[in-house]
């Protein structure tokens, strides 16, 4: 009987991190028309996930914000657009986030709810003013 309720809790969530994949920006800057390709995997084809985007950037980087735009396409191959807005500073212009030293990470919620039958593969482009941008080192998604 104690077997079964350890292994009744070991089969439990405990709300943690069931997928993370980060992909490094090239030296030379993550060029506009280069978008950063995930294919996730999934530890329970029957869950439903929350999905993150993940950024670490260097005190290098020139903007407050980062403008994303996301296809998150389905195994049925339909795409969903979705625009994220990431703010990196306060009004102060200090760096916010976590990390330390001269890198930070930040992550923000991008959709709620995420399933298998939702999500096969995104593509993530930057929305910035500049074609080249220099200062983000990693791009990473999350599933909890």
């Amino acid at each position: 009987m104690v077997l079964a309720a350890v292994m009744g809790l070991s089969s439990c969530s405990g709300g943690g991190t069931d997928y993370t994949d980060f992909t490094p920006t090239a030296d030379a800057g993550w060029l506009r028309n280069a978008p950063i390709y995930f294919t996730p995997e999934y530890s329970d084809s029957t869950r439903v996930y929350d999905l993150y985007v993940a950024v670490r950037h260097d005190s290098e980087y020139d903007f407050s914000t980062l403008n994303l735009v996301v296809d998150i396409m389905t195994p049925t191959g339909q795409t969903e657009r979705r625009k994220l807005s990431i703010e990196f500073a306060d009004e102060a212009g200090n760096w916010t986030g976590s990390g330390f030293g001269a890198m930070y990470q930040h992550k923000a919620l991008l959709k709620r709810g995420v399933s298998v039958a939702d999500l096969q593969k995104l593509a993530l482009w930057h929305a910035m003013p500049s074609d080249t941008l220099t200062g983000i080192t990693e791009i990473g998604i999350v599933l909890k």
